[in-house]
C-alpha cells in the first residue's frame, strides 16, 4: 500500500473521529479500508489498523483538550447549570 493511501486512510479516519458522537465506528473504517485493497498482505492490514487507531485517539485527543479548556472558561453559574442533576 503506497504511502499517499496511508496518508488518505490517516486523514479520513481523523477527519470522522473529531466528529463528537456522529462518527463511524473505527472497525466500519478499517474493514473498509481494508476491503479497498487487492490481495494485502498481514503486515499491510496491521500497519492499516495502527495508522486508524492512531488518527482515532489523536482525533479524541484535540476533542478532549478543546473541551476541556472551554469549559474551564465557562462562568461558573452555567458551569454549574450544565453539571446540576435534574
Amino acid at each position: 500500500m503506497p504511502i499517499v493511501e496511508f496518508t488518505v486512510t490517516f486523514l479520513v479516519a481523523f477527519g470522522l473521529n473529531l466528529i463528537p458522537f456522529l462518527g463511524p465506528s473505527n472497525l466500519l473504517i478499517a474493514s473498509t479500508a481494508a476491503l479497498s485493497l487487492v490481495n494485502p498482505d498481514p503486515l499491510t492490514l496491521v500497519a492499516l489498523g495502527l495508522f486508524i487507531a492512531l488518527a482515532a485517539a489523536l482525533a479524541k485527543g484535540i476533542y478532549y483538550v478543546v473541551t476541556f479548556f472551554v469549559s474551564k472558561h465557562l462562568s461558573e453559574k452555567t458551569s454549574n447549570a450544565l453539571t446540576r442533576k435534574h
